[in-house]
């Protein structure tokens, strides 16, 4: 996507320098990863189903009056109201389209319930070659597949979830928390950003900038840059409110956002020149990216 005034680039500029976030959500979430001892499989699938399924079923119908709503407000009135539209998202990503956000619950319910049955079965090298094994399927997944239950998505954030648990037993045998590693990260983070700007849509994995190796690398320095400054910063209140209440504000953020943003859409198309409609609708498309792969299947 091609942007053409100073606050485009900002915009593509933001999406690229952050593009490694929902790869640091996986690895964080390997990090605090914990087998239970007994190892019963099934219990530890019923606790995942009512961390991740559980919230995400229920905000999902929550969000379904909302949606509705807003049909029937915003949309021609000979159209109506489109009541089978949310659920087209749920056969590829596992979620309802009138709350899209919520694909990383099921994500991520089916990246810690496959991680934990492998990890009890494989490990070292064996349990190296799966993980290298996903990584390759997410790269043929992203390019030929049709993307059905976040299978791209799972598939690589399996490999930022075993990145995180590596990660985690490593600091707890060698001291890795050093500023040199640091100033590596920011160096290679910077170069990266100059030269080849990554932004891969994690949702899709389209990979909309840059490419899917380097991205990897890009996406690793992010991570450590961003532990190494939330460790300093671990003890700031604010910080632990948000992060003690992180789910509870993601589960329904994309409620008023997506209504806001096909308001400000449906004001800004009706005042528009038809020239002025085709450099908004580029800018809002960076809301929508995930489409074009989600439904071409």
């Amino acid at each position: 996507m091609v942007f053409f005034d100073a606050k485009g680039a900002a915009s593509e500029f933001y999406f690229n320098a952050l593009s490694f976030f929902m790869s640091s959500f996986y690895f964080f979430s390997g990090f605090f990863f914990k087998s239970p001892e007994n190892g019963n499989e099934m219990k530890y699938i019923r606790s995942k189903v009512k961390k991740f399924i559980i919230p995400l079923i229920t905000w999902s119908v929550i969000s379904l009056p909302f949606v509705y709503c807003k049909d029937y407000l915003l949309t021609n009135i000979n159209t109506g109201v489109k009541w089978l539209e949310p659920f087209t998202f749920v056969l590829p990503l596992g979620c309802l389209r009138s709350n899209d956000a919520l694909w990383f619950l099921s994500s991520l319910f089916l990246v810690n319930v496959i991680f934990f049955i492998v990890n009890r079965r494989l490990s070292g090298k064996r349990l190296f070659v799966f993980i290298l094994l996903c990584y390759l399927y997410s790269f043929v997944d992203s390019k030929i597949l049709p993307c059905v239950f976040n299978s791209s998505n799972v598939s690589l954030g399996i490999v930022y979830f075993y990145g995180g648990y590596m990660f985690r037993k490593a600091s707890m045998k060698y001291s890795i928390f050093r500023v040199w590693y640091f100033i590596l990260a920011c160096v290679l983070y910077v170069l990266i950003m100059t030269f080849d700007p990554q932004y891969l849509m994690f949702v899709s994995l389209g990979q909309v900038n840059g490419y899917y190796i380097l991205n990897l690398v890009f996406s690793i320095s992010g991570i450590y840059i961003l532990w190494f400054v939330f460790k300093k910063l671990l003890r700031i209140s604010l910080f632990v409110y948000f992060g003690e209440h992180s789910m509870s504000l993601y589960v329904w953020h994309m409620i008023p956002l997506r209504l806001v943003l096909d308001l400000i859409n449906k004001v800004l198309l009706s005042r528009m020149s038809v020239h002025s409609i085709f450099y908004y609708d580029a800018r809002y498309d960076m809301f929508n990216r995930m489409d074009y792969r989600i439904l071409s299947w």
